[in-house]
């Protein structure tokens, strides 16, 4: 079994080889096969130190590789899988959060003000802190992402007013995730009031919209 592990982790560097000889891969995915396969080769002891059975070792070997998949993922694969996760998860069904993906390296989850916030305060609804509950188990199992919390208002109100409102929601939001357990270093919060609106401030419906906080998941090399 040993000859047997041994040939499989040399083989794959081979195999790299071979395709970029012959044009088949891009020179990014190239990088990036080769990421996955120093991931792999550091996670075969891994799987064979799980392995206790005396005909397990390759099989043991292949769950290590699979571990180290994840060691040698990019930047960008690592957002593909927690974007997954909040996909996934009951408020993101819900409508309690809208998730996009901003950018190949940028998240934004956008939490309203009507399932968060009561009208012209920045304390928390139980309905709020319920959701923040749940985007914060998340965030604690991607640690490598940074955040960047940012509040808005509509247009009712006085321009001073509303700066310092989605201020105040923005560092609530905050503050509330890392009371959760999320690490500080990580977050930046801040408020643009009424100028930035994601709808015409002309209706109910769209001013309803424009009361949000939106919650930016960068990659450590984006933030």
């Amino acid at each position: 079994m040993k000859t047997m592990r041994t040939i499989a982790i040399f083989t794959l560097p081979v195999l790299l080889a071979g395709c970029a000889n012959t044009g088949t891969l891009s020179q990014k995915d190239q990088i990036v096969l080769a990421a996955t396969i120093a991931g792999a080769a550091a996670g075969v002891p891994i799987g064979n130190a799980a392995s206790t059975a005396a005909n397990a070792g390759l099989y043991g070997g292949l769950i290590g590789a699979a571990a180290g998949f994840v060691v040698g993922e990019t930047a960008v694969q690592y957002l593909d899988r927690q974007e997954k996760a909040v996909r996934m998860s009951k408020d993101a069904t819900a409508g309690n959060i809208v998730v996009q993906r901003e950018t190949p390296q940028a998240l934004k989850l956008t939490l309203s003000r009507d399932a968060a916030f009561a009208s012209g305060s920045n304390e928390l609804s139980e309905q709020g802190k319920q959701t923040l509950d749940d985007v914060a188990a998340l965030l604690k199992r991607y640690k490598k992402t940074r955040l960047t919390i940012t509040g808005h208002t509509d247009s009712t109100g006085t321009a001073l007013f509303n700066q310092s409102l989605s201020e105040r929601r923005a560092l609530a939001v905050a503050s509330y995730m890392i009371s959760k357990g999320v690490s500080a270093d990580r977050i930046a919060s801040s408020g643009m009031g009424e100028s930035s609106p994601a709808y015409p401030n002309d209706s109910a419906a769209n001013r309803a919209k424009n009361r949000r906080v939106e919650i930016l998941i960068t990659t450590p090399d984006q933030a």
